[in-house]
């Protein structure tokens, strides 16, 4: 058997990492054969599972070095002892018989092997191992680099190894590419640090895994963090780009309040992404946090979808948040379609400058700010946020402020300049409802420990359509609002067209401080907020 020595490609990074085979120019290859890795430093130390090996040649047909997709669409052979070696070191193939083989020979174990044996001449093929738990370091080149992390298109295998080593190889302005009609399984925690200038692009499919076991406690699936510049993209926006896999956490959240699901997708300390032209399905819970003090993130074109076919399930969906921003900066979200339950968007506390604008929510708890003031000592702020031109369809209410009440057990909150315009509600149950008693606290624990709560310039200007639909025509309530008891409730409304969808319109109104010059008259308060 001849001993052949691997190097590494001089085409751009690559992951799965690729090498060169040179055979003997001599000696024939045998197999089985031994072949002698000896890839650069980079790769000395790390460990490979060789049951995850697959040797691919590449195309005869390619006019370049390397042509990664046709490679990887093209595995021919893997090699499946039950050990882990350390590189550098050698790989036995197993599987075939003795005969000869030359190098341009594809491996298959159910191919027919040649029974001649031509020696072989001094020729290169290239050939990519499949997946590595490490990449090889970018040879210097004209343009970023471009990285395809690997994945077993396999529900049991974990693919963040792969994806964290693309991340590693090309995250430093290169492009990450997921290509389409192919899934990569996130088994376990997924962190990305180091997209610095990186240009994500997805046209596959992220899964999370259903284990249940492991999500228990776990805060985030997805987390991107303390990077940017970047983007993360679909060019296509075809397909569903990041799969909750919702059902089984739902049903387990049903079954005990007390299972904690991980939020889906996460930006941590990020500054400057533009996230663009994505599709969600099916989260666990939340589907996108921006928090830690995020700043300038943009997201615009998101769809966003928590449903099932089933209606007995499609009732246990809960805690879907669309958006969850905050505490951040400069975050907003443009052209998005959300059906969850839930909020569609909230700003929670410490969410500052953000826009909110041509979005659908179907389905959903409505633009909200909150819950704030939960935590004992903590004076929660949201401040200069604007959701503007919202279609709300069948959501419990369209817009809201939603505050813990006060005493020993709770903080306080500050929420200032804060607008809705241009809000079409349409079957929703209500248009405007603040909550200043979170959580059905009882009406005397209210009174007893009332909120301080100051709300400020709160504006709510041209809100039009119908409240409620022919099956729940009772809603006639246009506002729930009840204020602080030891807070300030400013609110200012103008250009309101809403109406029930049959029956008199009414308002209930609790401790709004400008009541006589807020603009909810003519439509009277009958009523004294709740909740």
């Amino acid at each position: 058997m001849a001993d052949s020595a691997i190097s590494t490609s001089d085409s751009a990074t690559l992951v799965p990492s690729t090498f060169r085979f040179t055979p003997d120019a001599t000696s024939s290859v045998m197999v089985p054969s031994t072949f002698s890795f000896s890839p650069d430093a980079t790769l000395s130390a790390a460990s490979v599972a060789l049951s995850t090996f697959s040797f691919v040649p590449e195309p005869s047909s390619s006019s370049s070095p390397f042509d990664s997709s046709e490679a990887t669409d093209a595995q021919t052979a893997s090699i499946a002892p039950s050990t882990t070696i350390d590189l550098p070191s050698s790989v036995s193939v197993a599987g075939l018989s003795s005969a000869s083989l030359t190098s341009t020979t594809l491996v298959n174990p159910s191919a027919s092997v040649p029974t001649s044996s031509p020696a072989l001449t001094p020729s290169v093929t290239i050939y990519t191992i499949l997946p590595v738990t490490a990449t090889l370091s970018s040879t210097t080149t004209s343009s970023p680099p471009t990285c395809i992390p690997a994945t077993h298109n396999d529900s049991t295998w974990d693919d963040v190894p792969a994806i964290s080593a693309a991340f590693a190889a090309c995250g430093a302005g290169g492009t990450i590419v997921f290509p389409a009609n192919r899934t990569w399984n996130i088994l376990s925690q997924l962190t990305i640090t180091n997209c610095f200038g990186c240009d994500w692009q997805i046209e596959g499919t992220l899964a999370l895994s259903t284990n249940l076991t492991y999500w228990n406690g776990v805060k985030s699936a997805i987390t991107v963090s303390k990077c940017g510049p970047g983007q993360i993209r679909s060019l296509t926006k075809k397909g569903i780009h990041f799969q909750g896999n919702g059902t089984p956490y739902w049903l387990a959240y049903n079954a005990n309040s007390s299972y904690s699901r991980p939020v889906f997708f996460t930006m941590y300390t990020t500054t400057g992404f533009v996230v663009s032209n994505l599709n969600f399905a099916d989260a666990p819970t939340a589907f996108i946090s921006v928090n830690g003090n995020a700043n300038n993130v943009t997201f615009n074109g998101i769809n966003i979808t928590a449903s099932s076919p089933n209606a007995t399930i499609a009732a246990l969906i809960k805690n879907t948040d669309g958006f969850d921003i905050g505490p951040a900066v400069n975050v907003n979200v443009y052209n998005t379609y959300i059906q969850n339950q839930d909020d569609c968007v909230v700003w929670k506390a410490g969410a500052n400058y953000s826009v909110v604008q041509n979005l659908t929510c179907v389905g959903s708890h409505g633009v909200s700010v909150g819950s704030l003031g939960q935590t004992v000592g903590r004076n929660d702020t949201v401040t200069n946020v604007l959701a503007h031109n919202l279609s709300m369809i069948n959501n419990n209410k369209a817009s809201g402020i939603k505050i813990y009440p006060g005493g020993p057990t709770h903080g306080t909150a500050y929420v200032a300049n804060v607008t809705w315009d241009t809000v079409n509600v349409t079957g929703s149950y209500y248009a405007v409802q603040i909550l200043s008693c979170y959580l059905n606290t009882p009406l005397a624990t209210c009174q007893t420990e009332p909120s301080s709560a100051i709300m400020t310039d709160i504006f709510f200007k041209n809100f039009f359509g119908t409240l409620g639909t022919a099956a729940s025509n009772a809603k006639t309530v246009l506002n729930n609002i009840n204020g602080g008891y030891n807070g300030t409730t400013n609110l200012h409304f103008s250009n309101w067209t809403v109406k029930p969808y049959s029956g008199t319109a009414t308002n209930l109104c609790n401790n709004i401080t400008n009541l006589a010059t807020s603009g909810l008259a003519p439509v009277p308060c009958t009523g004294v907020g709740t909740g």
